[in-house]
């Protein structure tokens, strides 16, 4: 039986003249990853209703008429580039795309008519960056608001946030795997109250960094037994273990948090339950901060958050 083939990649682009109850396309371009493109500008706009700025960057950017195609023709020449099908799907990428989205699909009519193939969304690079921590993307092109410029961009935006993205699905992989294969779930983790995770971590990652690891021993500041120091000689798996313990710590962190959201009463440790905390707080109520391993964080005297049960002793 035939597999279908993975998705394909466009990276598009489209102007446009907005106003009330329609979005009329100006130009598209479309470019796949390898870097083939497609452009084509509209002979049917009505130019009188564009706005200062888009007659400025936009209209005064465009070819001569005698290059222009209609709407109909566009349609054709956009079924050539993309070759949508049933078993050959187009994947579509944008920038703040939702106009451009809609500019598009009505070269075809309504939604229900869009071609075997074709999807009915957009995939948007500005939602992807913003989920990724708004990472500075690759300078605009000279020619901005050009769509053949503007597709052009997306697939290097597309590309840098790829690379990013990469990585990220790396450690979120691994956890997935701890999780899932090992069985270090949210219950297994919380019994590592005393920073064993971020530890773990430290030791997978410094060693990798610089490309030296002891396969047999584990370092000095490992936290547990040594029959669970598994280190691979590929520095990226190993700095891929880290990551993915530091996710299980901050995981586990923010669990502590979530679960203590009342102030333990100052005078009496009324909501301490590591004798750590509550000994600190025998000690001197005046502390401005102090930080216990159950999780909890001390800001002043009036404002103690309680943390975990005390300490486990097992490594394992």
């Amino acid at each position: 039986m035939n597999q279908p083939e993975p998705k394909r990649r466009f990276f598009y682009d489209a102007e446009f003249i907005e106003y009330p109850s329609t979005i009329d396309l100006v130009s598209i371009a479309i470019v796949n990853e390898q870097g083939m493109s497609l452009y084509c500008v509209s002979s049917e706009f009505d130019a009188l209703k564009a706005d200062p700025w888009v007659a400025e960057n936009v209209l005064a950017k465009l070819p001569p008429e005698s290059e222009r195609m209609t709407r109909g023709q566009i349609r054709s020449a956009v079924l050539d580039f993309l070759s949508p099908s049933k078993a050959n799907k187009v994947e579509l990428w944008g920038y703040y795309s939702a106009y451009d989205h809609v500019a598009f699909c009505w070269l075809f009519g309504p939604m229900v008519e869009l071609p075997r193939g074709m999807p009915m969304y957009t995939r948007d690079l500005k939602q992807w960056c913003d989920r990724l921590g708004n990472p500075k993307l690759p300078p605009k092109p000279a020619n901005e608001h050009d769509a053949l410029a503007d597709a052009r961009w997306n697939l290097d935006a597309w590309r840098f946030l790829e690379d990013i993205g990469r990585s990220i699905e790396l450690l979120a992989t691994e956890r997935r795997r701890q999780i899932n294969n090992k069985g270090w779930d949210s219950e297994h983790d919380d019994e590592y109250v005393q920073g064993e995770l971020a530890q773990a971590a430290a030791c997978y990652a410094a060693p990798a960094s610089i490309g030296r690891i002891d396969m047999s021993e584990p370092p000095g500041a490992w936290p547990w037994a040594p029959r669970w120091w598994r280190p691979s000689l590929d520095p990226v798996h190993n700095l891929t273990k880290a990551g993915a313990l530091v996710l299980a710590e901050i995981d586990r962190y923010r669990r502590v948090r979530a679960r203590v959201p009342q102030a333990a009463n100052a005078k009496s440790g009324d909501g301490l339950r590591c004798e750590k905390c509550k000994d600190l707080l025998r000690r001197d109520h005046s502390r401005l901060r102090y930080a216990c391993p159950c999780g909890a964080t001390w800001l002043n005297d009036r404002d103690i958050k309680a943390g975990d049960p005390a300490p486990k002793t097992s490594n394992d």
